[in-house]
C-alpha cells in the first residue's frame, strides 16, 4: 500500500473521529442543558423542580403566566412568610398573597430569591400529579429555550435558527407575542403554552 493512500485513510479515518467526537459534544451539552417534560391534555408542560432539598416538586411551565407561583399548601409546608399586596397579571391587577423563595432549580437553570405568587393551584392538577408551582415568563424570559415536543424536554441556552422556522416576536417582563394574519387583520398573539387554543378579544378585532 503506497505511503499517499495511508495517509489519505489516516486523514478520513481522523475526519470522521473528529465529526464524531464534535457530535458526542453537541449532545453531551444539549443533555446539560435539557430538562426532560411531561406533556397532559396535549398542551400542559409539567417538568420537575426543587426548592432547597424540596426535591421532584411538579411545575408547570407557563409562557403566558406573568408572575411565578406555587401551591399555598407547599408554602406552608416549607414554612414561607407570605404577604399581601397587589400584582400585575398579564391584563389585569389583582390582589395576591406572594413569598419568596431562596432557591428555585429546574434543569441547568437557577433562580434565587425569587418573588412568587402563592395560591391554590388544585385546578391545575394533571391526571394523579398535583402542581405543585409554575414557572412562569419572569422567570423564563431570562433565557434562551426551546421546547422539544418530539423529545419530551426543555432546551436551555442559544439556538441555532438554520435548520428551523422561525417568527418575529415582541417580548417584555409582561408577556412574549407573536404576529398572526387573520382575514388580512394583522394581530400580536400572546403566545401562552398554558392555554389548548387561541383566544381573542373582541375590540381588538373590530
Amino acid at each position: 500500500m503506497g505511503s499517499g493512500k495511508v495517509r489519505s485513510i489516516f486523514l478520513i479515518a481522523v475526519l470522521v473521529l473528529g465529526v464524531a467526537h464534535a457530535d458526542a459534544k453537541t449532545r453531551s451539552k444539549l443533555d446539560v442543558n435539557a430538562l426532560p417534560m411531561n406533556v397532559f391534555s396535549g398542551y400542559l408542560i409539567v417538568v420537575q423542580a426543587s426548592i432547597g432539598d424540596g426535591h421532584a416538586l411538579n411545575f408547570l411551565l407557563d409562557t403566558g403566566a406573568t408572575t411565578s407561583a406555587i401551591d399555598l399548601r407547599l408554602a406552608e409546608r416549607l414554612g414561607l412568610d407570605t404577604r399581601s399586596s397587589t400584582m400585575v397579571n398579564f391584563d389585569k391587577t389583582v390582589q395576591v398573597q406572594w413569598c419568596v423563595l431562596p432557591e428555585l432549580d429546574y434543569g441547568p437553570e437557577r433562580a434565587t430569591n425569587v418573588k412568587v405568587v402563592v395560591e391554590d393551584l388544585r385546578y391545575l392538577r394533571t391526571g394523579s400529579a398535583a402542581v405543585d408551582g409554575v414557572i412562569g415568563w419572569d422567570l423564563l424570559r431570562r433565557h434562551s429555550f426551546r421546547l422539544d415536543f418530539a423529545k419530551k424536554r426543555v432546551v436551555f441556552g442559544a439556538i441555532s435558527t438554520a435548520e428551523l422556522h422561525s417568527v418575529p416576536f415582541r417580548e417584555s417582563w409582561l408577556c412574549l407575542a407573536v404576529p398572526v394574519d387573520l382575514d388580512g387583520l394583522k394581530l400580536w398573539m400572546v403566545a401562552d403554552t398554558g392555554m389548548p387554543g387561541a383566544t381573542f378579544y373582541q375590540p381588538q378585532l373590530e
